[in-house]
């Protein structure tokens, strides 16, 4: 029988990084519309597209403030992306977001 090696983690420690990947997008997220709107026209991102930009370029490592939420953002790195992904639709829980 296969161990199951995949993190658990807490109701806190989603809720932190939950927090972690909102910071982000509080961070690129009025930038990213503006260049879309005025790109595509359009005034809002799919989920999916906001949590790749979220996790995408090690941002949350750029909005991490305490060793703890560096250490908690490093287990959720040893998830493969797929997983990440779904940990992270449950995060952003609209369908797209907008100005």
């Amino acid at each position: 029988m296969a161990k199951n090696t995949t993190p658990k983690f807490t109701e806190a420690e989603l809720k932190t990084l939950s927090d972690i990947f909102h910071r982000v997008w509080d961070y690129i997220g009025m930038d990213t519309l503006s260049m879309v709107k005025e790109m595509d026209g359009k005034d809002y991102l799919k989920r999916d597209e906001v949590i790749e930009l979220c996790l995408d370029a090690d941002r949350p490592a750029e909005q991490a403030r305490t060793p703890e939420e560096k250490a908690l953002l490093k287990r959720f790195h040893e998830l493969k992306w797929e997983e990440q992904q779904k940990l992270a639709r449950k995060m952003f829980k609209y369908a797209r977001y907008g100005m």
